[in-house]
């Protein structure tokens, strides 16, 4: 008798200890936050809009000679986090990183010369190209939906901000020079584009488990370029891969 009850104590205290433990777990237990780091790096396709440019092809355009400006290619490289809301899919991130911003440009200067007696039409053509180099700092929110698997697609939206430490022009003959009386793109580099961008963002990426393939692009609000009342603003479309941890 005395070993049943002592059997019947001990199963009871066990029971109890049990139960304690359970309430204990879920009533002070907290799940932490669902977060994903990530770095990724790819390519910049770097540009420029606005009077800066509208106007330089105006003034070559009145002397029969043709203006352009495309595309300058750099890098951007980064590290940030995504922490999700809860158990949604939806999130908000941070990312430091450094990239490139600038353009290239062609001038095709058209003129006659007498060749043997007779007026030959010949075009010079000159190239110029803006290269900086800054960190900036961009925020995001997103939304990050299984397609499979192992698949996701990543979608992502916010504001940035960047400053341009190192700046870098090259110049063919100072074709800002000798064509229209204005200073050299170097010396506009170093004295009339402005460091400070502040801008949006917007991209879409594609998840296979823990690597990243992304596509963002993003318009700049401020002035690139204060030139002689010419101003600019630049936009990147960048190309990217990375890995989340």
């Amino acid at each position: 008798m005395k070993k049943i009850l002592l059997l019947s104590v001990v199963a009871i205290m066990a029971m109890t200890s049990a139960k304690a433990d359970i309430v204990t777990s879920r009533s002070f237990y907290k799940e932490g936050p669902r977060m994903t780091w990530f770095v990724r790096g790819g390519v910049s396709l770097n540009s420029i809009s606005g009077d800066f440019v509208k106007d330089w092809k105006d003034l070559a355009s009145a002397s029969n000679d043709k203006m352009s400006f495309g595309m300058k290619v750099g890098f951007d490289v980064s590290a940030g986090f995504q922490r999700y809301f809860g158990k949604k899919n939806a999130y908000w991130g941070l990312e430091l990183g450094i990239g490139t911003r600038g353009f290239s440009s062609k001038y095709d200067d058209v003129y006659t010369t007498h060749v043997d007696g007779n007026d030959v039409d010949k075009t010079d053509t000159y190239k110029a190209s803006l290269n900086n180099i800054n960190v900036k700092l961009p925020i995001f929110f997103g939304y990050c939906q299984p397609i499979g698997e192992h698949l996701k697609i990543d979608a992502h939206v916010g504001p940035y901000v960047s400053y341009d430490f190192s700046r870098s022009a090259k110049d063919d003959d100072g074709i800002f020079e000798s064509h229209r009386s204005y200073s050299t793109l170097k010396d506009m580099a170093k004295e009339d584009v402005l460091g400070l961008d502040v801008g949006a963002a917007v991209g879409i990426g594609l998840w296979y488990d823990h690597f990243l393939f992304d596509i963002t692009y993003q318009k700049g609000f401020f002035e690139t370029v204060k030139y002689g009342g010419n101003k600019a603003t630049s936009s990147h479309i960048m190309f990217r891969i990375g890995y989340g941890f």
